[in-house]
């Protein structure tokens, strides 16, 4: 029958051509997996990679760690014994402090009956001292005050000129003036500032008060009127003439 050979043929080229197919995806199938072969390989590869350097990551970070935890202990272990030093000393000083003190309280007693004489001494030194100092240092005062002084008298003995008589002018004064003008405060000598030595404040009050040493004339004539007064200063052309009224 011509159809059934058609049929036949068609079918065995249809078996054929499935048969091409299959080995060809069979074919295509290997090339795959030899591919996926390849790439599995690779990216086990990388992955084995990444874990070593991942494990050697985690070995250095544990090692770090392990010596970070390794000196933490160390400085903790060193402050620990710095602690215990300090506090050993500080108990070390306390005890001492204790013990000075205790000693310190037993023998305070004794040591100021030992010492008191010896203060005593120095404290009578240091008083003697000062006490020569002191009349050392009035002597020089007292000395200062006699130049003083007799550089004043020599000048006022040079000083002192007398006014002519032309001059004089008469007060119709009683003699009760030239009584209280005769008694102005005498300037002691130097021999009795020898005798009698004032303390240092009177001296000073002394030299604050006592007026200006002044020369004082009087002149008596041979009618009744009463004596003329006359103040010579230093320089007589400084010299003033006054008047003083009656004293009733």
């Amino acid at each position: 029958d011509p159809n059934k050979k058609l049929y036949d043929e068609r079918l065995a080229e249809s078996h054929r051509r499935m048969l091409d197919e299959l080995a060809l995806l069979d074919q295509r199938r290997k090339e795959e997996e030899e591919r996926y072969a390849i790439v599995l390989q690779d990216q086990q590869a990388r992955l084995a990679e990444e874990y070593h350097r991942f494990q050697e990551t985690l070995d250095e970070s544990a090692r770090q760690t392990r010596n970070e935890k390794l000196q933490f202990e160390t400085l903790c272990r060193e402050q620990d014994r710095l602690t215990n030093d300090r506090q050993i000393k500080m108990a070390t000083l306390i005890q001492a402090w204790y013990r000075g003190k205790r000693i310190y309280r037993q023998y305070h007693g004794e040591i100021l009956k030992r010492a008191a004489p010896t203060l005593r001494t120095i404290a009578k030194k240091r008083k003697k001292k000062e006490q020569e100092l002191a009349n050392a240092a009035k002597l020089a005062k007292i000395q200062e005050e006699k130049r003083i002084e007799k550089e004043t008298e020599q000048n006022v003995e040079t000083n002192s000129i007398p006014l002519p008589i032309d001059n004089i002018i008469s007060s119709p004064l009683p003699d009760t003036t030239n009584k209280k003008l005769n008694q102005l405060p005498r300037v002691p000598s130097s021999t009795e500032t020898k005798e009698i030595i004032p303390p240092k404040e009177n001296t000073i009050k002394k030299k604050n008060i006592q007026p200006k040493p002044q020369i004082v004339s009087k002149q008596t004539s041979s009618s009744i009127l009463p004596t003329t007064q006359i103040l010579q200063l230093e320089n007589p052309i400084d010299f003033i003439p006054t008047i003083i009224p009656n004293q009733r």
